[in-house]
């Protein structure tokens, strides 16, 4: 009982990740554009909706609101 420190060993655990060997890092890119309109069906003005690679919750909710009361 008390404090308790969560360790890389802890999350490779949890996670099922190797924590031994070379890492692995490099380069990814997102296209925001095509990854909306396949999952959302909808691709946002980038000049109000995308900052860098990330969509801004607001944008979200205006437009994804009316589809998830379709649903109900």
């Amino acid at each position: 009982m008390g404090e308790c420190t969560v360790t890389l060993d802890d999350v490779a655990l949890q996670l099922g990740l190797r924590v031994d060997g070379k890492q692995m890092t490099g380069l990814t890119y997102v296209d925001c554009e095509d990854m909306c309109r396949t999952y959302l069906g909808v691709i946002p003005q980038k000049c109000d909706a995308i900052v860098g690679s990330m969509i801004k919750l607001k944008w979200l909710c205006d437009h994804m609101s009316p589809l998830l009361e379709q649903q109900l």
